[in-house]
């Protein structure tokens, strides 16, 4: 939930819509607060180690895309010729989704 949420946060905020970001910010930190509760009372036997990569590994790759994204206008943003398109980051989120469920 907590990935699902950054990688949906950080497509909002390539928008600029806080209709999309404002949403997730509360996916995060109902996410993180899932988390830590599973952490305090799982059993010694299970392992978070995996799934805590595999989360931490997605949001960091997606903060760093964002981060090293050109800021660009409406305009620049949806023309066919720039190299990345903010739909490509909502994909990878819905695949993310999938792939948690």
């Amino acid at each position: 939930m907590v990935a699902n949420g950054s990688l949906w946060f950080s497509y909002g905020a390539l928008l600029g819509n806080p209709t999309i970001m404002l949403p997730n910010v509360t996916a995060i930190v109902m996410g993180s607060a899932y988390c830590a509760t599973f952490v305090k009372y799982r059993s010694p036997q299970a392992s978070i180690a995996p799934h805590a990569a595999i989360s931490g590994g997605l949001i960091a790759a997606t903060v760093g895309a964002t981060q090293l994204l050109p800021v660009l206008d409406d305009k620049e943003l949806f023309t066919e010729g720039h190299p990345f398109r903010p739909d490509e980051l909502a994909l990878l989120a819905a695949f993310c989704n999938r792939v948690a469920f």
